[in-house]
């Protein structure tokens, strides 16, 4: 019975297999996308932790581990066919029947050694749901992506809102009733809360959109990533910029399309979205081995409430590369075998590598100061460490930078060396505010205006008191830490890069402090409780210290999703209006795409092109078609629009200039951002308008 279950554990999914592959070839609506997403995601990564042999780790890891070993499993094989492949004469490579029948034949190799490897391993899984508590508390969290998803949908057709409210506020009910029923809920519960709650939250933003938000990186990404998947092949040199050097944006997108058949705006808001929801859910276990399951599980929240996360739709592969990053840790601080660590280690550092440029270089200036550290620590010190990081794994993470960012992409290397000098260059900058980056100048107090950017202002302040305190704390009384002595030492290098994004100007500006902030989370987060902890029950002497807590991080959820505006009435966010600062700038309507196509495939060759700010540039409303506006006609608080910027060029007036008549002027500020379309109808004196769809226009 036991020899027969254990055939079944792995020769089930030959069977699987085969239905996935039908799915596709016959092109079989949800299945294919299901099967597909199920199949090629999670069975490598499934079968690689079972042909490690990671007994070690609990069910919950082994599940989570899966995940980012087959989205790690499905770049680096997919490099590895684009180019041996395309080196052989076929010009597709990444063609749907190119991947699926290579990762078939790959995945029944993995199939008979996974089950060589565990011929002796017959553990079957449970869940332990001991009471009806238990069973209520894993039960809701499943349905809150269902109430997201629908939510999102009213809003886009219907502009109701109420769903997306009762989502809100159904999450922050059971975050409450979870922390005070906690003695009452079972382990096994968490993790499906977390991941529920990050999925919910992501679709909230990503669904929301027709196609992508504007004004963000992810239209330069999608725009990379149109070109791998119209040729069927990734190539550095089809498009000579760092984002294509990125495999997360070169060669996953297209993967992901070839075999599900889904479509490029759906792997981004779909697929991604998936992906990155288990960052949190990683942590959780990260955080669990050193605090107890309330306390992780608050934590991970913290990070999963942030704007930086929800809204990673915006800077896809800073998400995939902060995945691959939460991995690394999860890996470093685990109790498997050395060599495995090891193995596993280097795999999500060179997916890192491969993923995102600057998060690399802030992965690697983590890693290379953790290893330092370590060393003058022990001798100092005379503190015992369990060095995870060697010199060999260290020097091996600096050449496959230097490889891949210099020899074999080059662009990140160039980007890189310029980030540096500017860096240096602005140095005699520290003490002027102004020289820092627009949100990092809002993050100290300058351009706050009205009572819900006051509010939102305190409601960060205090979480960053919490980290703060709790980091300083941790670190003081090292000998008695729940943590190890190399978490700490992270904990400490994460303060001084803050510390640094803060001081040095270009530091925060060239990468972006959110981006920083939420990559040092990773580290930090656990730091909000137990500085919560301390500055409560030390200070307020409360007996509800895990109740402040929790009004704290309910708190920046309500401000994250932009709830304080709403409250007050302002339009702000884009999840619970159709109107407003971030809609407007952010938002693509189905006219203005329509006419940007129309352009596109009428305009002169080379012509000029002027817009307003939100839809012009290489991030606008029109790069979405692959067009470049040039020209804008009023930017940052200072007039372009002499007629003779205009002149000889197509003027294109996107849905909110035509029905809602007003121009986006600023883009940085949610204070003056628009201004009235007649100040600007002179422009179109003496031309005239080619097209017209009722929502955009173009002149000329």
């Amino acid at each position: 019975m036991i020899k027969k279950y254990l055939k079944n554990k792995f020769t089930i999914i030959i069977p699987l297999l085969f239905l996935t592959d039908i799915t596709i070839l016959l092109d079989i609506p949800i299945l294919r996308q299901v099967l597909g997403f199920l199949c090629f995601t999670l069975i490598p990564g499934f079968l690689i932790v079972h042909v490690l042999r990671l007994d070690e780790l609990k069910t919950i890891e082994k599940f989570v581990l899966s995940v980012g070993l087959g989205v790690a499993f499905l770049m680096f094989t997919g490099l590895f066919i684009n180019n041996v492949y395309h080196a052989f004469g076929y010009k597709t490579p990444l063609s749907t029947y190119s991947l699926m029948i290579s990762f078939s034949i790959i995945l029944f190799l993995l199939i008979f050694f996974a089950y060589k490897r565990n011929e002796n391993n017959y553990a079957i899984p449970k869940l332990n749901l001991k009471n009806f508590t238990g069973k209520n508390m894993f039960l809701i969290p499943l349905t809150f992506p269902f109430f997201s998803i629908f939510g999102t949908y009213l809003m886009k057709t219907t502009n109701n809102n109420i769903v997306i409210i009762f989502t809100l506020l159904l999450i922050s009910i059971y975050v409450i009733l979870i922390t005070i029923l906690n003695k009452k809920v079972s382990s096994q519960v968490y993790p499906v809360a977390i991941w529920a709650i990050s999925i919910s939250l992501l679709f909230m933003y990503a669904l929301r959109y027709n196609y992508l938000p504007a004004g963000s990186d992810v239209i330069i990404e999608y725009r990379t990533s149109l070109v791998s998947l119209k040729n069927l092949y990734w190539s550095i040199s089809s498009v000579r910029t760092a984002v294509n050097s990125c495999l997360s944006i070169g060669i996953l997108p297209t993967i992901y399309q070839s075999l599900l058949n889904i479509g490029l705006f759906n792997v981004y808001k779909i697929i991604f979205m998936i992906l990155a929801s288990f960052i949190p859910l990683n942590l959780y276990l990260l955080f669990n081995k050193y605090i107890n399951n309330i306390s992780a599980f608050l934590s991970s929240l913290f990070f999963a409430f942030q704007y930086g996360f929800m809204y990673y739709i915006t800077n896809i592969r800073t998400s995939i590369a902060i995945l691959f990053f939460s991995f690394s840790l999860m890996i470093l601080f685990s109790k498997i075998n050395e060599i495995k660590k090891r193995i596993l280690f280097i795999i999500f550092i060179v997916s890192v590598i491969v993923s995102h440029y600057s998060t690399t270089y802030i992965t690697f200036i983590v890693i290379s100061s953790l290893f330092l550290m370590t060393i003058v620590t022990k001798n100092i010190k005379k503190i015992e460490i369990k060095r995870g990081v060697t010199a060999t794994m260290l020097i091996l993470f600096f050449v496959l930078i230097f490889f891949w960012n210099s020899q074999v992409t080059v662009a990140p290397f160039t980007a890189g060396l310029k980030f540096f000098e500017e860096t240096f260059r602005t140095m005699s900058e520290i003490f002027i505010i102004e020289s820092r980056e627009v949100g990092l100048q809002r993050a100290m107090g300058k351009g706050i205006q009205g009572i819900p950017e006051t509010i939102n202002l305190i409601v960060y302040y205090i979480s960053f008191i919490f980290v703060g305190i709790g980091s300083i704390y941790s670190l003081i009384r090292y000998k008695n830490s729940e943590f190890d002595v190399e978490y700490l030492l992270l904990m400490f290098i994460s303060l001084i890069i803050l510390s640094l994004m803060i001081l040095i100007p270009y530091v925060a500006a060239g990468y972006g402090i959110t981006r920083t902030y939420q990559q040092m989370l990773v580290i930090l987060a656990p730091t909000f409780v137990i500085g919560g902890n301390i500055l409560i029950f030390k200070f307020l002497k409360s007996q509800y210290v895990m109740h402040i807590i929790l009004g704290v991080l309910i708190a920046i959820l309500i401000t994250n999703v932009g709830g304080v505006y709403q409250i007050f009435g302002e339009p702000h966010s884009v999840i619970f209006n159709s109107k407003g600062y971030q809609y407007e700038i952010s938002y693509i309507h189905e006219e203005s795409a329509i006419a940007g196509n129309w352009l596109k495939d009428n305009m002169v060759k080379r012509a000029k092109i002027c817009a307003d700010v939100a839809t012009g540039g290489s991030r606008g409303k029109l790069a979405l078609q692959g067009i470049y506006a040039s020209k804008v006609f009023f930017k940052h608080n200072k007039t372009y629009f002499e007629e003779r910027l205009c002149d000889h060029a197509y003027i294109f007036l996107s849905y909110q200039n035509v029905v809602n008549k007003e121009v986006v002027v600023n883009f940085w500020k949610s204070e003056g951002w628009k201004r009235n379309i007649k100040e600007y109808l002179y422009l179109l004196n003496g031309k005239s308008k080619i097209y017209d769809n009722g929502g955009s226009e173009v002149w000329i």
